[in-house]
């Protein structure tokens, strides 16, 4: 008998993580986007409040905003080849997300699964912060997931970081 659909094949299953956010170090957060959390889809009440986050940055284009009170930078980007992100933007947000962080607020950062785009940002951070390029990756997938990163040019980019 053939799967029903993506979620009941036993290959994708735990592909992706369970938990919307995982905390990768204390006050850094990597996540995804609940599936009812989307534009069009209204919700009672914001599901990222003040009470979690004090920033998050969204590379997600359609997921719902932040409530009032965090602040929230949008970036968004397709998970493709790295010739589809601006570097000087990734950049950015990772000098954001390390001085807030490193500030002592809580940071979130977000993407659809929490795989890719929030693992270069996340990454990169990381690295900034000190970490050799494969440690981040390795923290990253003993944390959030496994597949953080399944996106190889990816992580074939942030190999090649060095500490700045």
């Amino acid at each position: 008998m053939a799967a029903r659909n993506k979620y009941d094949d036993p290959d994708y299953s735990g592909f992706i993580p369970v938990d919307t956010w995982t905390e990768i170090l204390p006050g850094l957060w990597q996540g995804g986007t609940d599936d009812d959390d989307i534009v069009g889809r209204e919700l009672a009440e914001p599901r990222i409040t003040r009470d979690m986050f004090d920033t998050v940055v969204t590379l997600h284009a359609w997921s719902n905003p932040v409530d009032w009170h965090v602040r929230e930078i949008r970036q968004a980007f397709h998970d493709g080849d790295v010739d589809e992100f601006d570097q000087e933007d990734v950049s950015f947000l990772a000098s954001l997300v390390l001085s807030d962080w490193s500030a002592g607020k809580r940071v979130g950062v977000r993407c659809l699964s929490g795989l890719n785009r929030s693992g270069l940002i996340v990454g990169l951070v990381l690295i900034r912060a000190g970490y050799e390029p494969q440690a981040a990756i390795d923290l990253m997938r003993s944390r959030r997931s496994r597949n953080v990163l399944c996106n190889c040019a990816y992580e074939s980019w942030l190999l090649q970081q060095s500490q700045v």
